[in-house]
């Protein structure tokens, strides 16, 4: 499972809402299958349908949550307070999760053109 699914699955239990978890084996590449990409054209996870509202990232997921299921509140109300919240777990998720994929891109390029070095 992801961390931005397992994200989610927290806040939904934190929230004591119910839902359906339908797992997408990343590793067999379900995120890629015809019925998945109906949800999200990218192909990234998590997929959160609620209704006639589908959402396909974490952060957006959270805080939609968040104002339509205020009971258990995930961020505090006081603005202030949110907005220190939301960009601590910004600089935290931009740190630490999408920092892989830039490397992954940099390792690709100089493997495919290595006269650039």
């Amino acid at each position: 499972m992801s961390s931005c699914a397992f994200r989610v699955r927290i806040a939904l239990n934190l929230k004591g809402l119910n839902y359906e978890y339908v797992p997408v084996n990343l590793l067999k590449g379900e995120q890629r299958s015809s019925e998945f990409l109906k949800l999200n054209p990218l192909g990234y996870v998590p997929v959160l349908v609620d209704g006639d509202v589908v959402l396909a990232d974490s952060l957006a997921i959270l805080l939609c949550l968040d104002e339509k299921y205020p009971q258990h509140p995930l961020l505090p109300s006081d603005l202030r307070r949110k907005a220190l919240n939301l960009q601590s777990v910004d600089q935290r998720v931009f740190s630490t999760i999408h920092e892989s994929p830039r490397l992954r891109v940099c390792v690709d390029t100089r493997v495919m053109n290595p006269s650039d070095q």
